[in-house]
């Protein structure tokens, strides 16, 4: 399950000790710094699945120390991977030392000393892998790391109702994605035209309110879990893929005015159970909220 940990309801001195504790369980033994106790404010947004643990960690300026104390103390050797949203951070392990900016894509490994440190409120995707993997590291493509940003952010998404085999499949997929498919082909061949056929019967049945993921698999003549592979090595979920189209048919309908129609009517007509529901994924989807558009 979803695990959400934030400092904004705790006292300001005991912030910091709060968050320590958070980012030693969530990822491995570390000796955060900060030089700000009482403004220090964090937030972390987190889910294990098939042994892969995915998080999104936001924070005001700290840092962060892996000792060679504490890797005698406490043996990790999992692999650390960070995708930056926002700010920046400063990685140093052995010889290698570079800066990461939004975007950009890192791994340090946890049996050897390493240094992450934050001089400004940042954010990022944090991806800890377990132990027998290797990653790929900066071999990695920029279109791999968009997938990588994509399937973590739905893995993550609180509007999006947790299913076990379709998160299994996805943290299958985050894990192809870092460290290279395995030798046998994890799709099938028919997979990319599997994908184009559910993406096309989620845009002629959308508005159908008991459209679901069992039923276009079974419609398809495939199992649920194929059906989830295809998505996730498209850089998506259905879920997401059906929100997104009920989304873009709601902003036309917007613009058009259909029938004369306010954004309550039209929020449930595309399958939003009320109003707040659809205005905040709308704004999240367009960045304009659906009044903006209704009234252009």
């Amino acid at each position: 399950m979803l695990d959400t940990l934030s400092t904004d309801l705790l006292e300001p001195s005991s912030r910091f000790a709060f968050w320590s504790e958070v980012v030693c369980r969530t990822f491995t033994m570390l000796d955060c710094r900060v030089a700000d106790r009482t403004g220090f404010r964090a937030r972390l947004c987190s889910r294990s699945i098939a042994g892969i643990s995915v998080a999104r960690v936001e924070a005001t300026p700290s840092g962060v120390v892996r000792t060679a104390g504490l890797i005698r103390s406490s043996h990790d050797d999992s692999h650390i991977v960070m995708l930056q949203i926002s700010g920046s951070t400063r990685v140093e392990q052995g010889e290698r030392s570079r800066t990461m900016f939004p975007g950009a894509f890192d791994v340090v490994q946890a049996d050897r000393p390493y240094v992450l440190d934050f001089p400004r409120d940042f954010s990022q995707y944090v991806i800890k892998l377990p132990r027998g993997v290797q990653p790929l590291g900066s071999a990695i493509s920029p279109t791999a790391a968009r997938f990588v940003r994509s399937l973590a952010r739905d893995l993550l998404d609180p509007d999006i109702e947790p299913d076990r085999v379709c998160d299994g499949v996805t943290a299958r997929a985050l894990q192809e994605l870092l460290c290279g498919r395995p030798a046998e082909p994890a799709l099938p061949h028919r997979d990319p035209d599997l994908y184009g056929m559910a993406v096309a019967m989620i845009r002629d049945k959308m508005l159908e309110p008991l459209l679901s993921r069992d039923r276009v698999a079974g419609e398809l003549g495939v199992s649920v879990r194929t059906l989830a592979r295809a998505f996730a090595m498209h850089g998506t979920s259905f879920d997401r893929s059906l929100w997104n189209s009920r989304l873009e048919a709601a902003y036309e309908a917007l613009l058009s005015r259909r029938g004369g129609a306010n954004i309550t009517e039209i929020a449930l007509r595309h399958g939003f159970s009320d109003s707040s529901h659809f205005s905040r994924r709308f704004k999240a989807r367009f960045g304009v909220k659906p009044g903006s558009v209704l009234n252009r």
